[in-house]
């Protein structure tokens, strides 16, 4: 399964409508920054998201965004998140991965865990150490089963309804064994790769000191 990343305005496009017909139309979410007359749902954050989507037929049937730290963290997600709680840490060790919407015929399939298998892939490349995310109650097993956990309270989304916040340590190597998480493979392939400081004192060891 090909996970494409959105590069064209063509393509943002598709994905905003895809987004309308599933959480306006299909769910009958109110969702007040909707644009109805172009049947589109989008938001500030989209201009500096990552989005990835799949194709089937020729038609989006499958989308999530990523918003990364580096880039800025929105007020309401550091409230949602409680990110108080990670002062320790730069932004840029922060993702925040949702609007994850798959097309109701392809819900029971393999294309939900593709996008987020590459979401992950693209968190590890990119160094960072949490994810987060916020569900409804009913999904939460299907989250922890992936290695999100639960750590701090509920919220009320005005669109959404309730919440629950959940995190992902992306290089907790012993909670997602413990998960049997498909994400395991990804974390391997990362964690084994050299490390440029070790890999490059080895290979130089004759390299006079500066």
């Amino acid at each position: 399964m090909t996970i494409l990343l959105a590069t064209s305005q063509d393509e943002l496009e598709a994905i905003y409508r895809f987004r309308y017909a599933i959480y306006i139309e299909e769910m009958g979410k109110p969702m007040p920054g909707a644009d109805h007359e172009r049947r589109e749902l989008r938001d500030e954050l989209d201009a500096r998201a990552t989005q990835l989507f799949v194709k089937r037929d020729g038609e989006i049937a499958g989308t999530v965004r990523i918003v990364w730290g580096a880039d800025g963290i929105p007020a309401n997600y550091a409230g949602w998140y409680g990110l108080e709680q990670f002062m320790g840490f730069s932004s840029a060790a922060f993702s925040f991965t949702g609007r994850m919407m798959v097309a109701q015929k392809h819900r029971n399939g393999p294309l939900s865990m593709a996008l987020a298998k590459e979401a992950y892939r693209l968190g590890c490349e990119r160094g960072i150490a949490f994810d987060f995310i916020h569900t409804t109650p009913p999904l939460i097993p299907l989250f922890e089963r992936l290695g999100h956990r639960r750590f701090t309270d509920n919220f009320v989304d005005p669109d959404l309804g309730p919440r629950t916040p959940m995190a992902l340590v992306l290089s907790d190597y012993k909670h997602l064994e413990k998960c049997s998480s498909p994400f395991l493979n990804i974390y391997r392939e990362w964690s084994t790769r050299p490390n440029p400081v070790t890999w490059f004192k080895k290979k130089f060891t004759t390299c006079a000191p500066a």
